[in-house]
């Protein structure tokens, strides 16, 4: 007796929450709802249980709708998570890293950071890692991130500086009310936290200069900013007026950029420094591709993970194509290529970024139809700020000739595309795919500008294509076939090949009948 209450009091000391019936016990009967007491107790305790369930429920509940209402939480968390996830597999670049946190070891720098490189040298990974590495310093410094292009609230201009501020705002690096010189006022108690940040374009700038102003030792402020040239034309804001170069005291400000002068940024950048007098050579890095040892030595370790190993001929192959390209982009590429290599494979990897990314579009054709593989590859090029799995199953399944190719063989009980397959192409894109939320939903759309451009000159070259992809977009998104059947016409093929299965389904008229699509 004594053992038993030792051991219900040591349950009780470490089981937070607990509930204490007492019922009566037949050692022959066990517990039995036959028995009125047992009856009793047991329907108390399944009443308990669903109390304290739908309690817990209802919290969690609340608090996700919380969390979901919040439009700066949402849009911090997707670029937070989009770092992380660049950082997995992050290898190489020390020397690169180093030279950023000695930058925001810098008390008061007074210059920004410029990192510029080709498409497909690893700016972004490298401004992920240089962020999360600074993370996890022990000085107090507050960190805003942005990687410009992955969420739509990141891609003008204006909606860019709305977020920073609101962000800002919140961390108290913000001016006294009136001191940004702006049109705020005093927000309720039950009030949107943001509803006090100006939305006007000229306001925001005002603004955000001003909001700079207010680190302080106790919190300094680290402004992070990828992919400059990834911004829309809006508002000319590609010239960066908006962003100040002279930073106050105790303000890092880390930038990427592509070089070429044709997106304006970089230019405008050396021009913003040698006006302030600044050094441009101590306030830019140029980052070069990795060396062949560094993707040679990076690839193998990503194979050592996955427990695989390349022969003699595939190290050798693997070898002369990292002499020829060694950006951090085709490190990837060729890895994907690699995983899939068998033991007596021998190879001839590409040498290119190009050819490689022809090479993963040609192999998504083989695989699963080079009709299925254009149209879904031309939608996900066509849209503005990406597109989600259902939409793109709908955008499939209302396409005739992706049907007549997916159901050459076998005539489907409803005319639908299975969501299963544009699962599997999305799988394989998944390393060069970047993920935002948009009204709670996941949309995907290329990451890299390289992969983008390959897919529109391969699948968007010819107008008429070009056409017929926004049309369809278009009908999608006003809901053109929503609640209706959409006419079709079965191809010859299918006509003679299923032509006794078509009229003992359908009659003499088939051929006109109108399915679900």
């Amino acid at each position: 007796h004594e053992l038993l209450q030792t051991l219900v009091a040591q349950l009780q000391s470490r089981v937070p929450n607990t509930l204490e019936h007492r019922v009566p016990f037949y050692p022959h009967h066990g517990v039995s709802p036959s028995h009125p007491e047992h009856a009793v107790y047991l329907k108390a305790i399944a009443d308990d249980f669903q109390a304290r369930a739908r309690a817990t429920l209802d919290a969690m509940h609340s608090e996700v709708e919380h969390n979901h209402r919040d439009v700066l939480l949402r849009e911090v968390r997707q670029h937070l998570d989009f770092a992380n996830e660049r950082c997995l597999q992050f290898q190489g670049r020390s020397s690169e890293l180093e030279d950023i946190a000695q930058y925001f070891l810098e008390s008061s720098p007074g210059r920004p950071l410029v990192l510029a490189g080709e498409s497909g040298t690893g700016k972004t990974s490298l401004v992920a890692k240089a962020v999360a590495n600074r993370s996890v310093k022990l000085r107090p410094s507050a960190i805003v991130a942005r990687f410009i292009g992955i969420t739509q609230a990141s891609t003008t201009v204006r909606n860019l500086l709305h977020s920073m501020c609101c962000q800002l705002h919140r961390l108290g690096i913000w001016p006294a009310q009136d001191e940004a010189g702006t049109s705020q006022r005093v927000v309720q108690e039950d009030e949107d936290l943001d509803a006090s940040i100006p939305v006007k374009y000229s306001e925001l700038v005002t603004a955000f200069k001003a909001a700079l102003q207010c680190a302080t030792a106790r919190k300094p402020l680290i402004l992070v900013f990828d992919s400059l040239d990834q911004l829309s034309k809006d508002y000319n804001s590609r010239n960066l007026a908006w962003l100040p170069v002279q930073l106050p005291s105790h303000v890092h400000l880390l930038v990427s950029t592509l070089p070429g002068t044709e997106y304006g940024c970089l230019p405008a950048l050396h021009a913003k420094l040698t006006g302030s007098s600044m050094d441009i050579a101590k306030c830019c890095r140029v980052l070069s591709p990795l060396s062949a040892a560094e993707c040679q030595g990076v690839l193998n370790s990503w194979l050592e993970l996955e427990g695989r190993r390349l022969s003699e001929q595939q190290q050798q192959a693997v070898s002369n194509a990292f002499t020829s390209c060694s950006t951090p982009l085709f490190l990837k590429l060729l890895h994907e290529q690699a995983r899939q290599w068998h033991s007596y494979t021998v190879v001839a990897p590409p040498t290119s970024v190009p050819e490689a990314i022809t090479q993963l579009f040609e192999q998504l054709e083989q695989e699963h139809g080079q009709v299925l593989v254009a149209q879904a590859l031309g939608y996900l090029t066509s849209v503005r700020y990406g597109i989600s799995s259902s939409e793109m199953t709908d955008l499939l399944s209302c396409n005739d000739g992706v049907l007549n190719e997916v159901f050459q063989w076998w005539l489907p009980p409803i005319r639908q595309i299975p969501p299963l397959i544009w699962t599997m192409i999305q799988a394989k894109l998944s390393p060069y795919l970047a993920i935002s939320q948009s009204n709670g939903t996941r949309a995907f759309t290329w990451h890299h500008r390289q992969l983008r451009e390959a897919a529109h000159r391969r699948y968007l070259s010819q107008a008429s294509t070009a056409t017929q992809l926004h049309s369809d977009l278009a009908d999608l998104f006003q809901g053109s076939w929503a609640g209706i059947s959409k006419p079709f016409t079965y191809t010859p093929a299918q006509r003679a090949r299923f032509q006794q299965v078509l009229l003992k389904l359908h009659g003499q008229d088939y051929e006109t009948k109108a399915l679900a699509a």
